[in-house]
C-alpha cells in the first residue's frame, strides 16, 4: 500500500467535484473525530468514527432489539443504543452496562432462543439469560465451560490469555471455544503437545444438556464442562496445535469453521534470526460441524504448534544453510531446528498447513463472513511493540468461493487481503493509531469494528455512489447548528487524504450558515 498527500491542485479538483456528489447525503447532528490521523479507507466504502471513550473494546454484537453489545476488557459489556440518521450517520443515544465483571476481556456470542448472552474470561465461559427488550441480564450467571486458566497468567487481560467463543448458526446450541497458550514458556509448549493437555486447541462443546426449558423459562444449571477434563460425548477437538486462535466464525453456507491464529513472536531458523517476517499468522480451516458435535475431515488435526510454523517469507528462510529451505513456499510449515524427527518435510507430511497465511506479526483477531458467503473480513490486530517490526493495524476483505466456502486464492498467494479500513502510518502505531479487534454487521448491512487501543467504534458501509476527480473522492454532509466541531481543521486533515470517503466536520469560517461535514479523500 502506498499513500500520498493531496496536492492542491488534486484538492481544488475534488472541491469543485462536490457540486455533482451524492446530493442523498444525510443530515448528521454529530460526528467525532480521533486524536490520531485518519484512518485509511478502503475504494468503494465510507467510514465514520460513531463511539469513543470505551475500555478497550472488544467484541461486538448486536442483539435482536438493534443495540449493540460491546466487550469492553476489564470491565464487562455494555450496551449502546444508537440514532440511526442514514449511511454511517449514527450517534450512540444511550449507554448502559448489561455486565459487570472486570474479568471478561473478549468472547462474545448471543443465542436467541433461548435467549442467552454468552461471555467469556481466561478462566470460563459464562451464560447469562439475557432481555433484549430491556437490555439486561436476569438472575445469577452460570458457568457453561471452565478450567481455561493457568497459574502463569490467571486472569489476565492480555492477548493471549483471551478466550474466544463461536455458537453455532448451523447446529443449535453449539459452542465452539478456541484456547490459545497461556504464556510463552517452554512448560506451555510441552503441554500443548499433547491433545489432552487442553491448551492452544480449539474445542466444541454441545450446551443443549446444559438447558432446562420449563413452561415459562430456560434455566442453566450449574454444571459446566471443564475444557480440558471433560471427555464426554458432547465434546469434540476441531484442532490442536493452534497457538492462539483468537478469531472464530461459520461459514454461511458450508457451515465450515474457520479460525485466525496469532503465531509465535520470535522464530529462528537452523540458528538464524528471522523474526521480523516469518513466521506468519494463520487462516485455519476446521471442518463443519456435524449433528453428533463430531467433525469432518479435515477437522480434528494437529495445526503444528509449538514444532511447526508457516511460512511468510521463503527468502529470508533460504539464507540459512538448510538444502530443505530452497523448496519451501508461502504457507507451507517449517521447523526451526532440522534433525531426523522433526524437519521441514516432517511439518509438511504429519500436521495441517494454513488455507491462508498472513504477514509475519499481524495479528489476526475477529473474523466475520458477509451473509452471501463471498467475503470474509478479519481484523489485523497489528504487532506489539516489543516484536521490533510494525504490520497490521486494518480490516481487510477475503474474498471466497461461495460453493466450495474456501478462499479464492491459493494457500501460497501474498495479496488475499485488502484494506478497507487502516493506518496510514504504522510507524506511529500500536499506541497512537487505530488498532481493530472486533467486528459486526447490524441489519442494515453496515460493519462495525472496535479500536481497543483507542477506545473506539468506527462503521462502515458500501458507498451508495461517488464522484471521483483527481485523487480521489469527495463527499459532502451537511451538518445541523448542535455538531461538535473537531479541532482538526480542513487544512491539517487534507494531509490525511483518503482514497475514499471519511467524514467529518470542518469549522466554515465566515459563514453564516450551519457546519460543513466533508468526508476526506484518504488515498491507498
Amino acid at each position: 500500500m502506498v499513500s500520498s498527500k493531496l496536492t492542491a491542485t488534486a484538492v481544488a479538483a475534488g472541491l469543485l467535484a462536490v457540486a455533482s456528489a451524492d446530493s442523498s447525503s444525510s443530515t448528521c447532528p454529530t460526528i467525532l473525530m480521533p486524536s490520531y490521523d485518519l484512518p485509511v479507507v478502503g475504494n468503494g466504502w465510507t467510514a465514520q468514527l460513531i463511539a469513543s471513550g470505551l475500555t478497550s473494546p472488544r467484541r461486538l454484537l448486536f442483539d435482536s432489539n438493534g443495540s449493540l453489545l460491546v466487550v469492553e476488557a476489564g470491565k464487562g459489556v455494555t450496551r449502546l443504543t444508537l440514532t440511526d440518521y442514514g449511511g454511517t450517520c449514527l450517534v450512540v443515544a444511550n449507554k448502559t452496562t448489561v455486565i459487570a465483571n472486570t474479568a471478561l476481556n473478549h468472547g462474545l456470542a448471543l443465542s436467541e432462543s433461548p435467549s442467552i448472552l454468552l461471555a467469556s474470561s481466561s478462566e470460563a465461559v459464562y451464560g447469562y439469560s439475557y432481555n433484549a427488550a430491556s437490555g439486561k441480564v436476569l438472575g445469577t450467571p452460570k458457568t457453561l465451560v471452565e478450567g481455561m486458566s493457568s497459574s502463569s497468567m490467571g486472569e489476565s487481560s492480555s492477548d493471549l490469555a483471551t478466550r474466544s467463543i463461536l455458537l453455532s448458526q448451523k447446529q443449535k446450541l453449539t459452542l465452539v471455544v478456541a484456547r490459545g497458550i497461556d504464556s510463552g514458556s517452554d512448560t506451555d509448549e510441552l503441554a500443548a503437545l499433547s491433545e489432552s493437555a487442553g491448551l492452544a486447541q480449539v474445542r466444541v462443546f454441545d450446551l443443549s444438556p446444559l438447558y432446562v426449558t420449563t413452561a415459562s423459562s430456560t434455566v442453566i444449571p450449574d454444571n459446566p464442562f471443564e475444557f480440558s477434563a471433560d471427555t464426554s460425548s458432547s465434546i469434540a477437538v476441531l484442532g490442536w496445535g493452534v497457538r492462539h486462535a483468537a478469531g472464530l466464525a461459520e461459514h454461511p453456507s458450508t457451515g465450515g469453521i474457520f479460525s485466525t491464529e496469532n503465531s509465535v513472536a520470535n522464530a529462528t531458523y537452523n540458528g538464524v534470526d528471522v523474526h521480523t517476517t516469518n513466521p506468519g499468522d494463520e487462516l485455519n480451516y476446521h471442518g463443519v460441524l456435524s449433528n453428533s458435535t463430531g467433525v469432518s475431515t479435515p477437522g480434528g488435526g494437529n495445526y503444528g504448534y509449538p514444532r511447526c510454523f508457516a511460512v511468510a517469507d521463503p527468502s529470508t528462510l533460504s539464507t540459512s544453510s538448510s538444502s530443505s529451505a530452497s523448496s519451501l513456499a508461502v504457507g507451507d510449515q517449517f521447523s526451526m531446528t532440522q534433525n531426523s524427527t522433526l524437519n521441514d518435510t516432517t511439518c509438511a507430511t504429519d500436521y495441517v498447513a494454513p488455507t491462508l497465511t498472513f504477514d509475519s506479526h499481524a495479528s489476526p483477531q475477529d473474523l466475520l463472513f458477509s451473509t452471501d458467503g463471498a467475503t470474509a473480513y478479519v481484523a489485523l490486530h497489528g504487532s506489539d511493540s516489543g516484536s521490533g517490526v510494525e504490520t497490521g493495524y486494518a480490516v481487510g476483505s477475503i474474498a471466497f468461493d461461495n460453493a466450495t466456502g474456501l478462499p479464492t486464492a491459493s494457500s501460497s498467494s501474498t495479496t488475499f487481503f485488502t484494506n478497507i479500513l487502516s493506518n496510514n502510518d504504522i510507524s506511529k502505531c500500536p499506541r497512537d493509531c487505530f488498532r481493530p479487534v472486533g467486528l459486526a454487521w447490524d441489519a442494515s448491512g453496515r460493519l462495525y469494528v472496535s479500536s481497543d487501543t483507542t477506545g473506539e467504534i468506527y462503521v462502515l458501509s458500501r458507498s451508495a455512489s461517488s464522484t471521483t476527480s483527481g485523487s480521489g473522492t469527495l463527499v459532502t454532509t451537511t451538518a445541523s447548528a448542535s455538531t461538535t466541531m473537531p479541532t482538526t481543521t480542513a487544512t491539517a486533515a487534507a494531509g490525511n487524504a483518503a482514497s475514499s470517503q471519511f467524514q467529518h466536520t470542518t469549522a466554515a469560517l465566515g459563514v453564516g450558515i450551519a457546519s460543513v461535514v466533508i468526508a476526506l479523500l484518504l488515498i491507498v
